[in-house]
């Protein structure tokens, strides 16, 4: 399994992290919590992040987060625990991308907030008032908040000027297309049925 914290900030877990003093974990090495239960297995250690695979999620902590003790590494959660954070963190880095909700640019800075969606575009209301859409896949669902993948610049030059009536009254003629075409496909599909039915 992808590491889900390439995606979306650790922050939210990383605050119920203990810093402790720093060991040269190695992959295979096992994780315990301070009961002596395991937590997981260390898979890989890069660039001071340790990557441990519980029985669910493997999940990169900081190196220093484990303490050596009698020849085991020690880690300050269980592994329920460790689990139950990372879902809490896979749970507010979805809910960042929906209506109404803040999103920044690249810069870190607030951009605006999602005004509309569908299965294939975002709309974003600036903080400038003008309205821009980008592909839903240009937006990175984050815990501390999504992140446009653009400059906040960028996203200003692209902007236009819509009333929010507008841009509702949009989304609802292009849903009622949507709706139109996937019905005529379907009745196609049908008579294609039926048509090579009478055949037989």
């Amino acid at each position: 399994m992808k590491s889900i914290f390439n995606t979306i900030a650790a922050g939210a877990l990383l605050a119920v992290v203990s810093a402790t003093p720093a060991h040269a974990q190695a992959a295979g090495d096992f994780v315990y919590d301070t009961a002596g239960a395991p937590v997981g297995t260390v898979i890989s250690v890069e660039n001071g992040i340790a990557t441990i695979k519980t029985d669910k999620y493997e999940v990169p902590l900081p190196a220093n987060s484990f303490t050596p003790y009698e020849g085991k590494l020690l880690f300050g959660m269980t592994q329920a625990a460790l689990n139950a954070a990372v879902e809490a963190d896979m749970a507010a880095a979805e809910a960042s991308v929906s209506v109404g909700k803040e999103v920044k640019g690249v810069e870190g800075n607030a951009v605006g907030t999602i005004e509309v969606m569908d299965d294939e575009t975002i709309t974003i209301r600036l903080v400038s008032d003008k309205v821009v859409r980008i592909p839903a896949d240009a937006i990175q669902r984050n815990a501390q908040g999504a992140i446009v993948l653009y400059k906040a610049a960028d996203l200003e030059a692209l902007g236009v000027e819509m009333t929010r009536e507008q841009v509702a009254a949009q989304a609802e003629a292009e849903a009622a297309a949507d709706a139109d075409a996937d019905m005529t496909a379907e009745a196609e599909v049908e008579a294609d049925v039926a048509t090579e039915a009478g055949t037989l």
